[in-house]
Order: C-alpha cells, then structure tokens, then sequence
C-alpha cells in the first residue's frame, strides 16, 4: 500500500539544510525543498533569519559558542553575565569537545566552485575572470562596476557574462537571504561565484562562518 507522509514546515525549522554539503534556501520554503510526490507539506512560510540557530554549550564551568548564528556572543554576555568562548578556542584546549551541526570545514556548500574576495579586489578578480571568458557570479554588498568590453565569441549566446545579486550590508539582512541568494548563483550556471568578504567583526561573525564552510565545500 503506497504511504505518505504529512510535514507540518515551518519557517524556523532550517536543520535540514545543515547535514548537506549542497546547499538548501536558508528561507525554506516547501517548493525549495522537497520534490517527492509522496511528500505533503503544510507550508508556514520563509524563516525569519534565514541561517542555522546559535548553538551555545553550557555543561561545563565555562559557556562555549559552539556555532555561531543569530544571536551574537554579546547578546548572550547581556543575559548571563559571562562571554562564551568560541569553538576554536575550546578545541585548542581539549581533544573531546563535542561534535556539533554545521561544525564540518566543508559545508553549506554550493556545487559551483566559491571565492571570498576583499573589497578592494574584487573589481580585479571579476575583470580578469570575464577577460577569461568566464562567466561570473556575484553576491556583494558594493555597487555593480561597469563591464569592460568581453572577447568577441565568448560565452554563452545571450548568457549574462555576469549575474550580480546586490546583498545588503546589514549583517542580519545579509544573513536573511544568504542562502537563497547562494542557491540562485548556483543554478545561473557560472564557472565561479565571488562573495564580497563581509566585515571580520562580532556582528558578521555567523554569516562569515557559513561563507567561509561555503567556500570550502565547493572545493572538495
């Protein structure tokens, strides 16, 4: 007898997302999820974050971060007085510090090879890269440069050379659409996709965790 099966999705419930290496929407949604037929879902909506939640370990003498997400160090200090460490740290120090979702070097990747780029290189890398013909994807917080003149007969005919998505240089916002944006990069069909490298701050700091898992996954 065929059976189904009946999911109550809801915005918030991003996991799912953190045990692959190909990347999920971070706004889940049920038509960007699944597409089996014997799969019924009750769809709650786009999350409200957007990136997988704050894991904070709080079984030993001493608070330890051990995946950052939308709730900051800071904002824990305010609440229970003491700032927690970050994983890096505490696995410095011991051998046996727990295993946690989302802590792979290799995550949250998309299948197209992924470059982080300063600022003030990316204008550069994106030049030489189109100079290649080479096909470009971008996700960036600074403004769209003008395109130089492409080789003649490069490319794909009638193919953007480039496909820019213009983030938001607010982390929260930035983080919201991050994977929904890496997941339409992806499926553009680039050789590369170049993400801006955010600030290296307290506020940017999920949003570089999972940058930085992206970039390594879609390596390997």
């Amino acid at each position: 007898m065929k059976k189904n099966l009946l999911i109550l999705f809801v915005g918030f419930l991003t996991a799912i997302a953190s045990q692959a290496q190909i990347i999920v929407s971070g706004e889940i949604t049920a038509n960007t999820t699944w597409t089996n037929n014997n799969i019924y879902l009750l769809d709650g909506g786009p999350c409200e974050v957007g990136i997988e939640s704050t894991i904070l370990d709080l079984s030993r003498e001493f608070p330890v971060l051990l995946r950052p997400g939308a709730i900051t160090r800071e904002q824990i200090f305010q609440v229970i007085g003491v700032l927690p460490r970050s994983r890096e740290d505490d696995e410095r120090e011991r051998q046996d510090a727990p295993r946690v979702s989302g802590s792979l070097a290799a995550h949250y990747a998309p299948r197209t090879p992924l470059e982080l780029v300063p600022t003030d290189q990316l204008n550069g890398r994106i030049d030489g890269l189109l100079a290649e013909g080479r096909r470009v994807g971008v996700l960036a917080f600074s403004a769209k440069p003008k395109l130089k003149p492409s080789p003649v007969g490069v490319g794909v005919r009638n193919a953007r050379p480039l496909v820019w998505i213009a983030a938001s240089g607010e982390p929260d916002e930035f983080a919201h659409g991050l994977y929904a944006n890496l997941r339409t990069l992806d499926a553009a069909g680039t050789a590369l996709l170049l993400v801006e490298s955010p600030p290296n701050n307290e506020a940017w700091a999920a949003v570089n965790d999972r940058l930085w898992r992206a970039a390594v996954g879609s390596q390997t």
